[in-house]
């Protein structure tokens, strides 16, 4: 993972690069926030552990470490700057090594989403006006498990629903549609 560190105080910098580095993590540091915007274009990372706001990041989970005295204020900066999670300084490294794993997995989660939107914005799905929402519901449904080669984890992963969600609506259109094939059927057999 990529790691990107803002923090003014260039010793925790320096620590902080020293441990992520030990873990196998790619490390840039900025002193400043001229700087870290900077690392966020030339460096791409995939997560910023700062200690000040950083405008334009929402694309990147960010961990705020903060001096702050009390959760309820440490809570308010990171909702103020959009942050994923807060430490309090200095940072405990099994706290900081449990988050990261976490904010790996939400920084997944969220590139295969915006891979989802932007290839379900690509796509012309037959959903009209006056469709109720269990029919538009199936169409995203099948155009999705079409599109993810049937593959029902990605599926209800990229739907934002489980697995068992998933299959219960399969099962659900297979008992509606049950009935209509074998009506066909029966007309069928009976014009022969």
């Amino acid at each position: 993972m990529r790691v990107l560190i803002a923090d003014t105080d260039l010793d925790h910098n320096r620590h902080l690069t020293q441990v992520l580095e030990t873990w196998g993590q790619v490390v840039r540091a900025a002193g400043g926030a001229d700087e870290a915007i900077e690392q966020l274009t030339t460096f791409a990372p995939d997560l910023v552990l700062t200690t000040f706001p950083i405008v334009s990041i929402a694309t990147v989970p960010v961990i705020m470490m903060t001096a702050l005295g009390s959760d309820e204020r440490a809570a308010q900066a990171v909702d103020e700057a959009g942050g994923f999670w807060f430490l309090e300084k200095p940072a405990a490294t099994e706290i900081l090594r449990v988050l990261l794993d976490r904010a790996a997995q939400h920084g997944r989660l969220q590139a295969e989403n915006s891979r989802f939107r932007s290839m379900m914005g690509s796509q012309n799905l037959p959903i009209k006006i006056g469709m109720s929402i269990d029919e538009a519901e199936r169409v995203l449904l099948e155009a999705t498990l079409s599109d993810l080669r049937n593959n029902k984890t990605h599926a209800a992963r990229a739907l934002g629903i489980s697995a068992k969600t998933l299959h219960q609506k399969l099962r659900q259109y297979r008992q509606q549609d049950a009935p209509q094939a074998s009506s066909v059927e029966h007309r069928r057999n009976a014009g022969a």
